[in-house]
């Protein structure tokens, strides 16, 4: 399969894998968000008793960021890849694949360094880090999914959105508008735009890292819409001749008859 990403298969390749299993997709969504909320809560909790200043702030956020802050994040990109891979894995067999204290910090060394790339990347009048941002957004992925070091995946992410960053950006931009109408839907709506749009981001990751699979139900998506369109096409010029054939008979009865 080419390395080509479409918004349109993207998209439609995320809500079918939505479609599978809702309830759990929108279970782990609520799960994932509960687990971060109080994660933030309990860090900003306990360091607020140690002093109540913005240092204390920063470390109660920093500690947050690296306990239930990475583990939500290795969580639901582990999930997301699964489930846009359709494996038989559940919640539970995803938690344990990422209970891995080497894959903890590597997750977290590759994802400080990759903050701190786009950030000076966005002092420089904002546009680099844009494309910073973008290069490195599958850093975090190859981590979960391939095992590679920090710096491996950082340099493989860039490796392979080279030449996708303008598509990448704008598949950004559509799936952040679909997030943005889900939270005005009295956030209910996130319950479902959360989902559809970590399927489909995992989904560009795939086919970027030319990991896709080609399966009948979802892969090929835009393709086979194209083929039935297609058929339907050739369907309908088969079916012509034989009205052009069954008219001009009758028109042939016709002759025949005034003639007698």
């Amino acid at each position: 399969m080419e390395n080509k990403l479409s918004v349109k298969q993207l998209l439609s390749y995320s809500w079918q894998v939505f479609k599978n299993n809702p309830v759990q997709h929108i279970l782990v969504v609520l799960a994932a968000s509960v687990v971060q909320q109080l994660g933030s809560f309990l860090s900003r909790f306990i360091f607020a008793q140690m002093g109540d200043n913005v240092t204390w702030l920063l470390v109660a956020d920093l500690v947050d960021f690296l306990t239930f802050g990475a583990a939500v994040g290795m969580f639901m990109l582990a999930y997301a890849i699964v489930q846009a891979r359709k494996s038989e894995m559940g919640p539970k067999e995803v938690v344990k694949s990422i209970l891995n204290f080497d894959m903890w910090w590597k997750y977290v060394v590759a994802i400080l360094v990759t903050y701190a790339l786009v950030a000076v990347g966005l002092v420089l009048l904002i546009v680099p880090g844009i494309i910073l941002a973008i290069g490195f957004m599958f850093a975090g992925y190859l981590v979960v999914d391939e095992k590679l070091q920090p710096i491996e995946a950082i340099k493989k992410s860039w490796s392979i959105t080279n030449g996708h960053k303008a598509q990448l950006f704008v598949i950004g931009i559509v799936f952040g508008l679909l997030n943005l109408l889900g939270f005005l839907l009295f956030l209910v709506g996130l319950l479902v735009t959360i989902p559809v749009t970590v399927f489909a981001l995992a989904r560009a990751y795939d086919i970027l890292a030319g990991n896709a699979r080609a399966d009948a139900e979802f892969a090929q998506t835009d393709e086979n819409v194209e083929q039935n369109d297609d058929e339907d096409e050739e369907t309908a010029g088969e079916e012509e001749p034989e009205d052009f054939e069954e008219a001009n008979t009758d028109e042939a009865d016709v002759e025949n008859t005034e003639g007698r």
